[in-house]
């Protein structure tokens, strides 16, 4: 219940935050205009809008190389299938376990009353696959936005 309450809270907050902001961008416009933009930061956001076009481009399905396909679709289906085996098959994938039941009895594998039973295993593997394929084409789409572009290092993107 107070996990609820805060919740309810920091939504009024971050609603308050934003009509304050809103009323100032609104209202106090020429005040506004009066500060200059960071030059820095400028050049900062074209970059990262100039990286963020380039990954688009270089991952995108029409062109990218099938390793980095098969990665991608391995990963996905991989996550896909590891939240529907924790969540849909939850009973057979975790032991129910109350706060005093023993801790040795729990953490075996073997045992009867093992929290991760076998499912449950599979469906941690396939997270740890999907989560590790995702962060390897990542990297490999910035290689290739780096390679693309004709650079040497890695783009700035991900």
């Amino acid at each position: 219940m107070l996990t609820f309450i805060a919740l309810a809270i920091m939504i009024v907050m971050q609603m308050g935050i934003v009509a304050i902001t809103d009323g100032v961008l609104k209202n106090h416009k020429e005040e506004l205009q009066k500060y200059e933009d960071n030059k820095e930061v400028l050049r900062l956001d074209r970059q990262a809008e100039a990286d963020a076009a380039a990954f688009n481009e270089a991952t995108s399905l029409a062109t990218m190389p099938l390793r980095m396909k098969l990665l991608l679709y391995s990963a996905a289906a991989a996550c896909w299938v590891a939240g529907g085996l924790q969540f849909g098959a939850a009973d057979d994938s975790f032991a129910d376990f109350q706060v005093t039941d023993d801790v040795s009895e729990m953490l075996c594998l073997s045992c009867e009353k093992a929290l991760v039973k076998v499912l449950g295993w599979v469906s941690i593997g396939m997270m740890i696959y999907g989560t590790i394929a995702l962060k390897l084409f990542s990297k490999a789409g910035s290689a290739r936005v780096a390679q693309l572009r004709g650079s040497g290092g890695q783009a700035a993107m991900i």
